[in-house]
């Protein structure tokens, strides 16, 4: 199993930070294990909804993304925008392991797992060193919770409004390795959807201690878009495959700022 490569907005060069990291990863696991593992029969590797999306028709409703969309950006877009650089490095490094089964036809076959948003608990001992360092996915429940968002309002939600548990990407890693069907197939799991004001919310009726530092019901900011600006999902594919039910927003948001409180939230 290869996991997810760097995601976050911090860097500088994004073909030394983001691209190389993602694609060089991926490639060079696949060659070692063609090359010295002989007995391994699949290999799963992280993606991400990233390599799923196309950036100019998230706000299409007409659009339904799901196991078979393919981001068409390429390395001439890595400058648009961070969030575009961060996409290429996800789309150029699962193509390339597709490639690489195509054209080496290895003793393994492949699956690739392409989460959304991961929300949910850190893992115990994980490593981080202070709630400065959280993974940028859950940068949001730190800020929310220490009062950044309490005058302003929630940030807006933006257009990718779909996320997972990151117990159930854990859990659609196993399945993939073990599931003779989801060799060969890219997995897409998805909680649902969200918007900022939805997780507010969610702290807010969970934990009534940080309400003073939430914005107030009144305060408005962070909702989702309307169903008819925003694309639309299908996983049912993966779904059939996996056998797997999703775990809530509401237990996902619980999950996670359980676990940041044990790093003094």
């Amino acid at each position: 199993m290869h996991t997810a490569s760097p995601f976050h907005f911090r860097w500088t060069d994004a073909q030394t930070e983001l691209i190389d990291p993602a694609l060089v990863g991926t490639t060079s696991i696949l060659r070692a294990v063609h090359r010295l593992a002989p007995s391994v029969r699949r290999v799963v590797v992280t993606s991400s909804f990233a390599a799923v999306l196309t950036e100019a028709l998230l706000g299409d409703p007409g659009t339904t993304f799901d196991e078979s969309s393919w981001n068409p950006s390429t390395i001439a877009d890595v400058h648009s925008s961070p969030a575009t650089a961060y996409r290429v490095s996800k789309t150029l490094a699962e193509r390339a392991a597709w490639d690489f089964v195509a054209r080496e036809r290895p003793a393994f076959d492949l699956a690739t797992v392409c989460p959304p948003m991961v929300y949910g608990p850190l893992a115990p001992g994980g490593g981080v060193a202070s709630l400065d360092a959280v993974n940028t996915s859950n940068e949001r429940f730190v800020a929310m919770c220490r009062g950044a968002w309490a005058a302003g309002g929630a940030p807006d939600t933006g257009l990718v409004t779909i996320w997972v548990d990151v117990r159930d990407v854990a859990r659609a890693h196993v399945l993939a390795m073990e599931k003779p069907d989801a060799g060969g197939r890219r997995l897409f799991p998805v909680g649902g959807r969200f918007s900022n004001r939805r997780l507010v919310d969610i702290v807010r009726e969970r934990f009534p201690e940080y309400a003073d530092r939430l914005p107030g019901p009144d305060v408005p900011g962070g909702g989702a878009p309307p169903a008819d600006k925003n694309f639309k999902y299908n996983n049912d594919e993966t779904v059939r495959v996996l056998g797997i039910q999703w775990t809530s927003l509401e237990d996902s948001v619980e999950g996670v700022v359980r676990s940041l409180k044990t790093y003094g939230l």
